[in-house]
């Protein structure tokens, strides 16, 4: 409800009866011509439509003035896949680990010339990691997780023992809790970062912003920055989700499982990543080439 409100905020103070499809579809020519993706616009009309479903359910309005206006074709999600080379994966921990090493120095060069004069000094880093982003980003790359969940989780989220994150309805993009299972990696990652959080209890931030400890809205000048030090260009944060997907359907993952974990509402989101298991087609075509040869014999 939050997000229909904000996106469209120019129809609170018009009655529901009034509302037209062509009003709305002339929102829609001015978000695509602002730049905005269809799946976007899609999605942020699928919400305002179904919030007027309801209405017509329960006798609010006598009909869905909006049920006709068709979706638009999203030819922008089929071609904007990408996923890291094995050649940016190896810079991208690199640049990880120099980030890390650099606030490391930094800390303990600003201590000594602190230390000379008299000054107070800032507290040692101790921990696996010197500071939220190296272990964001493993964990994003690791279990495809969507930023807004990450920034959204909480230490009751995280269940090491069934290895699980729950992706709460309240901050889920389907608007229903999903279990995320956790691999090896983001274990890892997520108890090394708890050993050295100051607050683990079950209503904390995973990750709190360094500044006042609240939820993050971005990151985006630290992402930049290490995308520079990379050298990586037109990679996103949300470019880690479909690295996640891609690198589980290249390495041969069915396609159902790849939905599931990914938590698309359909099959066809997860179709954008099909052309990335060529072996795999050819695999199961292969099967039925063996029962022929059986057959032979």
């Amino acid at each position: 409800m939050k997000a229909i409100k904000s996106t469209f905020s120019f129809l609170l103070i018009k009655p529901l009866e009034d509302l037209s499809s062509l009003e709305i579809e002339q929102w829609r020519t001015k978000r695509t011509c602002e730049g905005r993706k269809a799946a976007t616009i899609n999605r942020q009309l699928s919400a305002l439509q179904a919030s007027i479903s309801w209405g017509v359910k329960h006798d609010i309005i006598k009909e869905n003035p909006l049920k006709r206006l068709g979706r638009l074709q999203e030819h922008d999600s089929d071609t904007k896949i990408r996923y890291l080379t094995d050649e940016e994966r190896s810079h991208l921990m690199n640049a990880l680990d120099a980030r890390e090493a650099g606030i490391r120095a930094g800390r303990k060069n600003h201590n000594e010339w602190a230390l000379e004069r008299g000054y107070e000094q800032m507290p040692e880093l101790i921990g696996e990691y010197a500071d939220y982003l190296k272990p964001m980003v493993l964990l994003s790359l690791y279990t495809g997780i969507r930023r807004g969940n990450l920034f959204s989780l909480l230490w009751g989220d995280v269940d090491f023992n069934s290895r699980t994150i729950t992706l709460r309805a309240t901050v889920s993009k389907a608007n229903k809790a999903q279990d995320l299972p956790i691999n090896s990696v983001a274990v890892k990652v997520l108890s090394a970062w708890r050993d050295q959080s100051k607050n683990v209890a079950n209503n904390a931030l995973v990750f709190p912003s360094p500044r006042g400890g609240d939820k993050f809205d971005n990151c985006k000048k630290a992402w930049a920055a290490l995308m520079k030090d990379a050298k990586i260009e037109n990679f996103r944060w949300h470019d880690m989700r479909h690295d996640y997907a891609s690198q589980l359907v290249m390495r041969g993952v069915d396609l159902n499982t790849v939905r599931e974990l990914m938590g698309h509402a359909s099959m066809a989101m997860t179709l954008r990543y099909a052309h990335l298991a060529p072996k795999n087609k050819l695999r199961a075509s292969e099967i039925l080439a063996e029962d022929f040869f059986k057959s032979q014999k």
